[in-house]
């Protein structure tokens, strides 16, 4: 029986480098990072101080669409078709 050690490549014995679980990061958080860009940014937009009251209600709005909607797609069928199940209740609150 022929057994042939194999040496261990140097990421296998270093582990992950920084750059591929920062990438990891990136592609697993993306919403928060986009999120904090968006926060950062809004500021920079100026409107009208007439218009002022307007836009912020339309960036309110918008934001918890959008959270609402990436929300959504990370939901199950299955668990959406359970909870819509119980329609009392949502009518009740």
């Amino acid at each position: 029986m022929d057994l042939k050690r194999r040496s261990a490549t140097a990421e296998e014995i270093q582990g992950p480098t920084i750059l591929s679980r920062l990438w990891e990061l990136t592609t697993d958080q993306w919403f928060l990072f986009v999120l904090i860009v968006l926060v950062i940014f809004s500021p920079q937009v100026q409107v009208p101080g007439a218009q002022q009251g307007f836009k912020t209600r339309i960036v309110q709005n918008l934001t918890i669409a959008v959270i609402f909607f990436i929300n959504g797609l990370a939901t199950q069928t299955q668990d959406l078709m359970a909870n819509i199940r119980h329609w009392y209740c949502h009518v009740f609150i």
